[in-house]
C-alpha cells in the first residue's frame, strides 16, 4: 500500500502497488486489518509504538520440522525438559546453542511432525520493510541453526528434516493505535466487561524481551476469568471511516502483550467484518454510527463469546 485518499476524515481509497501496476481502491468503511493498522497510519492516524524508549519485542520466525519421532522423544522427554528447557540451558552453556530464550514451543501436529515457536530475532520493527527482509534472513538462518542442533542433540529428532518456515517472519509488536479507548492493564487486571464488548479475552500478558538480556514479563488471570474488547478500542481517532482489527487496536503496551495473539484477532476480525456488515446495509460510512446492540446479538448469533451476560442478547 503506498498512501490513501483522504478527506474530511474520510477515507476514499487506499493506493496499492502490486505485478498489475498502481491502483485505487475504493470502499464506504475500511477494515485495517494490516496487523500494524498501515491503513490508518497513511490516513494520518495517531499512534504508540513499542515501550517507553521504542524498544520493541523481538520476532520469530516460526518453522514445522517432520520425520520425527514422538514416543523416542516422550520417552526421554524429563531428561530434555518437555519444552526441552534442560538440553537448551545446557547447549548455552556449552556453546552449541545461539538462543536467547531458554524454552522452546512445540505444537505437535501428529507422532512426525511438529510446529515450533523457537528463537528470537532482535531489533526487528515489522512496519519498516528493510528490517522485515533482515527478519526473514536472520530468521531462516538461525531455523538451519536450531534444526541441525535438534536432529544432533534430541531423541526422536535424528531424522528430522526442515518441512517449512513461516512466509514472513512473525511480529509481535509494531504500532498501536489512539482509539476512542485506550484498553489497559488495570482493564487486564479487573476483568473489566464494557458496555460496546466484541470480544473477550483470558490470554495472559506476554511480553517478549526487546534485547537478548533482557527479560521477560507474563502475567495471568485466574482460570475462567476474562476481560472485554470493547468496539471503541477498534475506532481510530479521526478517522470516521475505519475498523482497526489485530495487534494494533487501541490499548497500552502491556495489554497488547496480550491482546496481540491470533485467537483475539480473529474474534475481532469477525466484530469489525460484522460492525461494517451492518452499517454497509444501511447505507453508513461512520463507524461511530454503529447499533452497537445488534452487533452483539449478530456476533453472539454466529458463535462469539461475549461473556455470560450476552448468551441471550
Amino acid at each position: 500500500m503506498g498512501h490513501v485518499l483522504a478527506q474530511d476524515g474520510l477515507i476514499e481509497a487506499a493506493i496499492i502497488h502490486n505485478k498489475t501496476g498502481t491502483s485505487a481502491i475504493k470502499a464506504g468503511i475500511f477494515i485495517d486489518a494490516t496487523s500494524d493498522a498501515d491503513l490508518t497510519y497513511h490516513a494520518g492516524g495517531q499512534f504508540e509504538k513499542g515501550g517507553d524508549e521504542g524498544e520493541l519485542q523481538p520476532g520469530t520466525m516460526c518453522f514445522v520440522l517432520n520425520n520425527l519421532n514422538r514416543q523416542q522423544f516422550m520417552a526421554e522427554e524429563e531428561r530434555y525438559g518437555s519444552d526441552l528447557k534442560h538440553a537448551i540451558n545446557k547447549a548455552k552453556v556449552e556453546g552449541t546453542l545461539k538462543v536467547a530464550r531458554d524454552w522452546a514451543g512445540i505444537s505437535w501436529i501428529n507422532d512426525h511432525t511438529a510446529g515450533f515457536n523457537f528463537g528470537h530475532i532482535f531489533g526487528i520493527d515489522g512496519s519498516n520493510t528493510d528490517d522485515l527482509t533482515r527478519g526473514a534472513m536472520e530468521g531462516r538462518t538461525l531455523v538451519h541453526h536450531i534444526t541441525e542442533w535438534l536432529k544432533a542433540t534430541i531423541p526422536g529428532f535424528e531424522h528430522a528434516f526442515l518441512a517449512q518456515t513461516g512466509e514472513q517472519v512473525g511480529i509481535r509488536e509494531t504500532r498501536r493505535i489512539i482509539g476512542d479507548y485506550i484498553l489497559t492493564a488495570d482493564d487486564f487486571m479487573e476483568c473489566r466487561t464494557f458496555p460496546d464488548d466484541i470480544a473477550r479475552n483470558a490470554y495472559f500478558i506476554d511480553i517478549h524481551m526487546a534485547k537478548p538480556t533482557s527479560g521477560m514479563t507474563m502475567v495471568h488471570l485466574a482460570p475462567g476469568e476474562s476481560h472485554g474488547i470493547p468496539y471503541r478500542s477498534l475506532l481510530p481517532i479521526g478517522i470516521e471511516n475505519v475498523i482497526v482489527a489485530g495487534k494494533s487496536i487501541s490499548t497500552d503496551r502491556a495489554t497488547q502483550g496480550s491482546t496481540r495473539v491470533m485467537p483475539n484477532c480473529f474474534a475481532m476480525g469477525e466484530a469489525a467484518g460484522t460492525a461494517a456488515a451492518i452499517l454497509a446495509a444501511k447505507g453508513s460510512r461512520l463507524t461511530r454510527n454503529i447499533d452497537i446492540e445488534l452487533l452483539q446479538r449478530t456476533l453472539v448469533a454466529q458463535g462469539a463469546w461475549l461473556g455470560e451476560a450476552y448468551v441471550t442478547v
